[in-house]
């Protein structure tokens, strides 16, 4: 699997809403290796943000049970309440900062300029770059709660786990998923 397809993943377990609010710390048992990451919703944008304008809970890999096969891709995640409205935090240029570690908050590991297409009226999802060669990159979830707060999920994944040879073999399309005549549009019946 490549970069590209870990992120799609990702990104379609964010946008159906399927992260729970579960309680997060790093895991030992997990064999992850990564410190807690900090992160901020900052005034400017990527890669030189400025001033922290929201604190954001930090990234780590959730210390529930471990479910499904072992070898599932562990995802770094955080979920934070933010005390001001969606329109307000994309009203000047910010972005999403993660830092490497509260011993190393001078080291960013990713960042994603807050903008792009709304999804419906109230939510956003941007794009988490990875900055100084950290190999972390992931997607933010911003959604307004309707009462001057905002709804802040970041989802953050290294990307170093395995080279990237390419596209995935795996995800070409093989004979048995080409269109066959069953599946051709069927003309509907005259009225």
């Amino acid at each position: 699997m490549n970069k590209r397809s870990l992120l799609v993943g990702a990104s379609v377990a964010l946008l159906s809403g399927s992260f729970a609010t579960a309680t997060l710390a790093q895991s030992p048992d997990a064999g992850a290796v990564d410190l807690p990451h900090p992160a901020h919703i900052h005034d400017g944008l990527c890669p030189t943000p400025g001033e922290v304008v929201l604190p954001l809970s930090d990234l780590v890999i959730g210390t529930d049970a471990a479910m499904g096969v072992a070898s599932g891709v562990p995802v770094e995640a955080s979920n934070s309440i933010v005390p001001m409205a969606l329109a307000d935090i994309l009203g000047a240029d910010r972005s999403i900062n993660i830092h490497e570690s509260a011993d190393a908050m001078d080291v960013y590991i990713a960042c994603g300029d807050l903008g792009g297409q709304m999804l419906g009226d109230d939510a956003i999802a941007i794009g988490l770059s990875e900055q100084n060669g950290s190999g972390h990159q992931g997607v933010a979830w911003l959604q307004d709660n309707g009462d001057g707060s905002t709804n802040v999920q970041v989802f953050l994944l290294t990307t170093s786990l395995e080279e990237d040879a390419g596209p995935d073999e795996s995800m070409a399309p093989v004979e048995s998923m080409a269109p066959v005549e069953s599946m051709a549009p069927v003309a509907s019946p005259a009225a």
